[in-house]
């Protein structure tokens, strides 16, 4: 099975942890029944139904209202004004062949080639694939596919498009076994993944590398990132549930424009999923997200959820998302660093009034050098947010720890061979090392030198008593949403001590515009700019506000 699959068979245990203050955050709102049925869906339209095409209009009518000047994006890969590199400029079957040299090749005419590609036995290995202008498409029936062998080469003329017909689950496949493959210069549309799977590279195979290509309209994931994969100057618009995801180690997603993805609401059916959004990263490692524009998502733009560790998050223009802009969950070590961050979570952020929802929102996460160097003081830092429904959030869930309640059945890697869903479910918790290698940690954050930015009259519904323009750093008083690990120490304050006073989490040298609030220690705790600057939270040292 491949790592993909592995992973698809458990990762929507994996959800957003909050809820609002009278309510146990480490409940879960979805029932197993609900999980079923979708699960079993065979296909995932992409198409919007008419909420989700409400919801855009409103996305699009308040960012209309905000009138705010945002610098030019890294790079525009959709629409009519998208960058010339995204042009092909392979003319002839000749030019592609000189461009990349094979052992093969194969002149791939408009029209439909089930016989050419469409069949596994019908692809050879260090093969170069030039599709002819036109639309290609690959046979009538669901598993319609091309399976790539290693080191072939895909590669569209100008105008060369491939379509699913609305049939086909999957564009590009290899069962684990084709590595180091191209695709380059192809528009893919119209394939119909199931949920929480994806229409290229489905199965996270190693060394590929996609670029210039426009994936649109599909349904489940336009794209999945295996080890070593590089995704660069692609349009990923339109998907039903995601634009792409993420399970590899040493992934470099760069220069792309990430839209309008979760076409279909998935979490209108699926409520609490966390299962939809710009992009998901799931057991990652070693990943640049940088110059990238993501923008008027449904959910959430960029969401690196469960046990990833090292990414950074720099330089990229994130605005008009329905949810947050970033949510670092469950996971460890980030650099988030340098990104232009506007107009996100208007409507989660309403939504979810009791809870300071933010756009940069780190929950369970934080440095630690047991899983790697690279960031093990993690940061977020020198951003420009401007109108969001929130600035940063530092949350830590007292219930969510490996075989809790919240732990979503997996467990920590600080310590595997250790602390195990076994033992954490043991009377050992309350012992060390347990206790503390039982949980993911809100530890060792620095967020400074930021310019946070709030002009209330730009975003619809903002107010105080909405729970609008918060910056927190907080936890909940421990509890148990079903019965409680053997010895569970972490009832009462002991979370909301630890991440308050003993974990090195710190804000700093960061510029405040606008009526912001602070939350510190238990959630809905607000104090004043001078308390969280003062003792004994000390927070936001050489930082000013300026209401």
């Amino acid at each position: 099975m491949s790592r993909a699959a592995r992973l698809a068979a458990r990762r929507r245990r994996s959800r957003r942890q909050r809820r609002l203050v009278s309510t146990l955050v480490g409940a879960f709102a979805i029932t197993a029944l609900v999980v079923a049925v979708v699960a079993a869906a065979v296909q995932l339209s992409p198409h919007e139904s008419s909420r989700v095409a409400a919801l855009r209009a409103r996305q699009s009518a308040l960012r209309a209202s905000a009138g705010a000047a945002d610098p030019a994006p890294p790079f525009v890969a959709c629409g009519a004004n998208r960058n010339a590199v995204m042009n092909s400029p392979y003319t002839t079957f000749a030019a592609a062949k000189t461009a990349f040299p094979n052992t093969s090749y194969v002149d791939v005419p408009a029209g439909d080639n089930s016989d050419l590609i469409g069949q596994s036995f019908k692809i050879t290995p260090h093969t170069t694939y030039y599709f002819e202008p036109g639309v290609h498409t690959i046979g009538g029936g669901q598993f319609g596919q091309i399976v790539a062998k290693p080191s072939d080469v895909f590669v569209g003329a100008p105008g060369a498009v491939l379509d699913g017909q609305e049939v086909n689950a999957y564009a590009f496949t290899s069962g684990g076994s084709g590595p180091n493959v191209t695709i380059e210069y192809l528009e893919i549309r119209h394939f119909v993944s199931p949920l929480d799977q994806g229409v290229v590279n489905h199965d996270a195979d190693s060394g590929w590398r996609m670029a210039q290509n426009y994936m649109h309209d599909n349904g489940g994931a336009s794209m999945i990132l295996g080890d070593h994969n590089v995704a660069e100057h692609n349009c990923l618009d339109h998907n039903a549930q995601y634009g792409f995801q993420i399970f590899g180690d040493t992934v470099t997603v760069s220069f792309n424009e990430i839209s309008r993805n979760d076409s279909a609401n998935v979490e209108s059916s699926n409520p609490g999923c966390g299962c939809s959004g710009g992009m998901k990263a799931w057991e990652a490692r070693n990943v640049v997200l940088n110059n990238n524009w993501v923008h008027n998502n449904m959910n959430v733009g960029l969401w690196i959820d469960t046990n990833n560790v090292g990414f950074d998050i720099s330089n990229n223009v994130i605005t008009d998302n329905t949810a947050e802009a970033i949510i670092y969950e469950t996971s460890y070590n980030f650099h988030i660093t340098n990104n232009y961050i506007a107009r996100n979570d208007f409507v989660q952020g309403f939504e979810n009034k009791g809870f300071p929802n933010p756009a940069i929102y780190i929950s369970e996460s934080g440095g630690d050098s047991r899983v790697g160097t690279t960031y093990a003081n993690s940061e977020v830092a020198n951003n420009t947010l401007v109108d969001n429904w929130g600035g940063v959030t530092l949350w830590e869930n007292a219930n969510r720890y490996c075989a809790g309640a919240g732990g979503d059945n997996v467990c920590t890697l600080v310590n595997p061979t250790v602390a195990t869903v076994s033992t954490c479910g043991s009377t050992k918790l309350a012992t060390q090392p347990y206790i503390d290698d039982c949980r993911w940690k809100t530890q060792n954050v620095s967020v400074h030198d930021n310019s946070f930015s709030l002009t209330p009259t730009n975003v619809p519904n903002c107010t105080a008593a909405n729970d609008c323009g918060n910056t927190a750093l907080i936890s909940q008083p421990g509890g148990c949403p079903s019965a409680c690990s053997p010895g569970d120490p972490y009832l009462g304050d002991f979370v909301m001590n630890n991440i308050t006073f003993h974990q090195n989490n710190h804000f700093s040298n960061n510029t405040y515009k606008g009526p912001w609030q602070f939350e510190i220690f238990q959630q809905n705790t607000h104090i004043s700019f001078s308390g969280w600057q003062g003792s004994p939270y000390n927070q936001d040292a050489g930082s000013t506000l300026t209401p």
